[in-house]
């Protein structure tokens, strides 16, 4: 939920970075996760018009190759259009051009990226076999702030985000590589 601060995200960004930021798990090799969710959000273009209530669809695809190379995309639906960001390792750069990092702890992995001055983090959680996976997203804008800039995926025009949430997340995990289906 957006009502987390920012400092909160940056404190659970650092401990988790400190926990382990070490290689996927063996059993994820050959593997691809798959997380759904849908964000709802108040937004207008930036310093125009009304805020405007939005649901927009969001998938994270990951393929952990045979050597265990990370390869992942973040795509997004809006108005009929599909926008897709796709990296190849465990950081780079989000859609929205901060950084993003991935870090991997026993059956954990935690994904953290910026977009403008509103944090995402993405955990997902695996079962003792890797078979069966739940995850958790949150969204943090900084302290205090009324609103957050950021970087709308589609168009790459600057928006104002008022509030953020999510629901119906979903995670689940397949045998094979889930960008060559």
């Amino acid at each position: 939920m957006i009502s987390k601060s920012f400092a909160v995200m940056g404190a659970l960004t650092l401990l988790s970075a400190a926990a382990h930021a070490g290689s996927a798990p063996k059993e994820l090799y050959g593997k691809s996760i798959i997380v759904n969710w849908t964000a709802h959000r108040s937004q207008r273009p930036l310093g125009q018009g009304n805020f405007r209530d939005v649901n927009i669809p969001l998938s994270h695809k990951f393929y952990f190759g045979t050597t265990g190379r990370l390869f992942n995309r973040l795509s997004s639906t809006s108005k009929g259009y599909e926008a897709a960001h796709e990296v190849v390792g465990t950081s780079g750069t989000s859609p929205g051009g901060g950084p993003r990092q991935i870090q991997f702890s026993d059956r954990t992995i935690v994904l953290t990226f910026t977009n403008g001055d509103l944090a995402h983090r993405i955990t997902i959680e695996f079962n003792e076999g890797f078979t069966t996976c739940e995850a958790q997203i949150v969204s943090a804008k900084p302290a205090g702030a009324n609103v957050s800039v950021i970087t709308r995926n589609l168009y790459g025009e600057q928006i104002e985000v008022r509030f953020a949430t999510v629901t119906g997340v979903s995670c689940s995990v397949r045998d094979g590589n889930v960008f060559a289906q």
